[in-house]
């Protein structure tokens, strides 16, 4: 039945040639990649953050911050934050 239907349409409607225009697909998978990896860092960051426990560790960080901040204020405040944060933690 389909053999009879596409000899009686014309030659231009019976093959539609799906490749007459360039894909764009490789963007839009670039895309999609990049969107569910920062989804995904987005979401982890979000549970490891509010799971208990690690509420305070994020409360000792930004306290010795704020400590760094008012003792150094001429100084690059991130190398000054990672020199106390190496001298507290990493023995």
């Amino acid at each position: 039945m389909q053999a009879g239907r596409s000899a009686s349409l014309p030659q231009s409607e019976a093959q539609l040639n799906p490749f007459a225009l360039p894909s764009s697909t490789t963007f839009r998978f670039i895309l999609l990649i990049i969107a569910i990896v920062t989804a995904s860092l987005y979401i982890y960051n979000y549970m490891y953050f509010t799971l208990p426990g690690k509420q305070q560790l994020s409360t000792i960080a930004i306290r010795d911050y704020n400590v760094v901040v008012q003792t150094h204020n001429g100084l690059d405040y991130f190398t000054a934050f990672v020199s106390r944060y190496k001298l507290n933690y990493l023995h």
